[in-house]
């Protein structure tokens, strides 16, 4: 008898070793096994996404990079220059005068809206003979040119833009006949359209043409009698200049 029990204690031992295993190991709802997880330290935590650097360009609808962006685009600028101009009269047909001219506006590469204005003063003299006797005749002009919008045509490089002009001045005559000086003064007031094309090769140098037509208000002749010329101003005076200037920023 203490034999037999002794062979069946024996026969369910690896049973019993089975079940204590079995009990240990966690197992899902439906009894399968799951391995233990490690715990997750910072060791083994995955490293952080590189963040890249800010572009220079911007960035378009196909997101490929474009031209870098401007940091000047509208900002308030300010210029001068100078330029030669010439107006064009009846009596002599054309003046030439020499202008020193302002200018407060937006950047050129602002876009199609960038309102500037400009300040001009002008001199200009000429003079005229008429017979065996002569006159000379001298303007003052002061002129304000309003320009709203602009176009591009060579980006950072060439743009035109359209004004408006309020100008006006003093007309002078004067001339000395028989030993006698004569002269006489008369204020003068115009209104006219332009176009202004600007060039700038580089930095803050810029070239410039412009031409337009004024209508004069006051277009009456200047005459100093007594047989001296007389100045008979056109009802439409054309007029243009070239030009050379400086802007900053």
């Amino acid at each position: 008898m203490s034999l037999l029990l002794r062979s069946v204690s024996v026969s369910m031992a690896p049973a019993g070793a089975l079940l204590v295993l079995l009990a240990a190991s966690p197992a899902h709802a439906d009894g399968a096994p799951v391995a233990p997880t490690a715990p997750v330290t910072a060791a083994s935590a995955p490293p952080p996404a590189a963040v890249p650097p800010p572009s220079l360009y911007t960035t378009g609808a196909t997101g490929a990079d474009a031209r870098p962006a401007d940091p000047d685009a509208g900002r308030t600028r300010f210029g001068f220059g100078a330029n030669l101009t010439t107006d064009y009269y009846r009596a002599p047909v054309d003046v030439l005068g020499i202008g020193l001219f302002l200018e407060l506006g937006q950047t050129e590469n602002a876009g199609v809206w960038a309102p500037l204005v400009r300040l001009t003063g002008a001199r200009a003299a000429s003079d005229v003979t008429s017979g065996m006797t002569s006159a000379s005749f001298t303007w003052m002009t002061l002129a304000l040119d309003g320009c709203p919008i602009q176009a591009t045509l060579v980006a950072q490089r060439v743009w035109i833009r359209p004004c408006a002009r309020v100008s006006g001045g003093l007309l002078g005559a004067s001339a000395t006949i028989d030993g006698q000086a004569l002269d006489a003064h008369k204020p003068w007031v115009t209104a006219g359209v332009l176009a202004r094309l600007q060039w700038r090769p580089v930095g803050p140098l810029f070239f410039e043409v412009e031409g337009g037509a004024a209508y004069a208000f006051t277009h009456d002749a200047v005459s100093l009698g007594m047989g001296a010329p007389v100045l008979d101003p056109a009802l439409f005076e054309p007029f243009g200049s070239l030009g050379v200037g400086l802007t900053f920023p």
